[in-house]
């Protein structure tokens, strides 16, 4: 049996495993950014022109996956207003939820994240409302389409940079 609403806020989470999903699902979200951001700012110092073109792609498919989340440009809708914080993320922003499960030169453990949570909720209340908007907005749904553009580039970054078991077959890709 799948569970289904797992991702919505209030729906389905009384039990443990229902807010399991939910909460585990951003604390991934978060660390991997923490990651992607701290590799980001480690390579700065990289000259682009001396770089090989794989080295200089490294770093743009990083920065775009971050980017892909603050860019209010990829909805091309004139009634969307780019100065709420909605279906995007104002740069500075996403860092600071970036830097919640920040711990020293490591991540919060995921009990450390869940504990800080229940101490700050209110930091983190933007990702819990994108997160829990997904799939509920009927035909243009931003927040779904900005994690299907994420889930490209990160499978785009993984087929490149990862290990054999993270790469997706063309064939699969495509589907």
């Amino acid at each position: 049996m799948r569970c289904k609403g797992w991702h919505v806020v209030g729906k389905n989470q009384d039990t443990e495993n229902e807010k399991y999903y939910f909460h585990s699902f951003i604390y991934r979200f978060l660390v991997f950014f923490y990651w992607c951001n701290k590799i980001e700012k480690q390579l700065e110092c990289i000259d682009t022109t001396m770089a090989t073109n794989k080295e200089t792609r490294f770093l743009m498919l990083l920065k775009s996956m971050k980017l892909v989340f603050c860019d209010a440009e990829l909805f091309n809708d004139d009634d969307y207003d780019r100065r709420c914080e909605k279906d995007h993320f104002f740069k500075n922003k996403f860092e600071t939820y970036i830097n919640f499960v920040e711990s020293g030169d490591d991540v919060l453990k995921y009990d450390e994240y869940l504990k800080k949570v229940e101490e700050d909720t209110d930091t983190l209340l933007p990702w819990f409302d994108y997160i829990s908007d997904i799939g509920l907005k009927g035909i243009i749904d931003n927040n779904y389409n900005v994690i299907i553009c994420f889930h490209i580039l990160l499978v785009s970054f993984l087929n490149v940079y990862g290990y054999n078991f993270q790469k997706t077959s063309i064939k699969k890709y495509n589907r």
